[in-house]
């Protein structure tokens, strides 16, 4: 990471939401909205916002299970909140409204990072629109506790790339509704 961060940011992956349950990719504007948090989901995100409830701001992907999240965070906050389209999870392409372990056995044949899903994208790519994102709110803001809600793929993308690891497929993703620091 090329970036010195003037603010405090946190991510905290969307709560356990259907397709999770499922086992389903949902990575479509299209089709995610028939995905919101599930009551597990819920009560998870529901505490975890009770013991973080200082942030300044708050951003969110515009998916349905984001938008449910980041509603408790920004209840118990009483902050700003902004949808942002950068924070959205990975576009699988073809994959979406599959099996995860259809997508899984895919992707162990493409373990590039600029391997491009068919008709969707690549890991570099996510990486690069979430860095446009970082940069240009660490530009914007000083001393900020900030949050970000998002999904597995670019929570771990931006944990990496803050602690300057390399970009990989986990094995495992974090976990759903708790918070993390983001720190070098």
């Amino acid at each position: 990471m090329n970036i010195t961060l003037k603010n405090d940011f946190y991510i905290v992956r969307h709560g356990k939401a259907k397709n999770n349950m499922l086992g389903i990719e949902s990575c479509k504007m299209e089709t995610q909205i028939q995905y919101g948090l599930i009551p597990e989901g819920k009560k998870t995100v529901e505490q975890e916002a009770k013991r973080y409830s200082n942030f300044d701001l708050i951003f969110y992907s515009p998916f349905r299970r984001t938008q449910e999240t980041a509603a408790y965070f920004v209840k118990t906050s009483k902050c700003d909140f902004f949808l942002d389209k950068r924070l959205v999870d990975i576009d699988l392409g073809d994959f979406d409204q599959s099996t995860y372990e259809s997508s899984n056995e895919h992707l162990k044949n493409h373990p590039e990072t600029d391997y491009v899903f068919p008709n969707g994208e690549s890991f570099l790519q996510v990486l690069e629109r979430l860095k446009k994102f970082i940069l240009e709110v660490n530009t914007k803001y000083d001393g900020k506790k900030i949050l970000i809600v998002s999904h597995g793929f670019p929570c771990e993308t931006l944990l990496d790339w803050v602690a300057n690891k390399p970009l990989i497929n986990w094995d495992s993703c974090i976990e759903k509704g708790k918070v993390f620091p983001l720190k070098p």
